[in-house]
């Protein structure tokens, strides 16, 4: 079996928790290592719910880490130009909100 993707998780509010974290964590091909919330006590509470190593409040801390290979955002905290940035380093940026549909067209024209 080939490595797992290291996942990193921006959001650690209600759409994580019933939706980004129950998926990834289960499936065998993926480990989420990182959890970011600008609320530290969310995100330490569903790090220790879904045993993930390492919480920050920082989601630019997930962007700078090259180990990690697909990051999940449930809002619009990351910026195009973070997208651009992580995009560079070969990694999968998946943005679970609708809004974000019309940002991520007007930014590839």
């Amino acid at each position: 079996m080939a490595e797992k993707l290291r996942v990193g998780v921006i959001g650690a509010g209600r759409w994580s928790g019933s939706a980004h974290l129950p998926g990834f964590t289960r499936s065998p091909l993926s480990d989420v290592v990182m959890i970011c919330d600008l609320h530290r006590d969310l995100a330490e509470a569903k790090a220790q719910q879904f045993g993930i190593p390492e919480v920050v409040t920082d989601y630019e801390k997930i962007l700078q880490r090259s180990d990690i290979d697909v990051v999940v955002t449930e809002h619009g905290i990351a910026d195009l130009r973070d997208i651009d940035d992580a995009e560079r380093r070969d990694r999968l940026i998946a943005i679970a909100a609708p809004e974000h549909r019309t940002w991520l067209a007007s930014a590839e024209n």
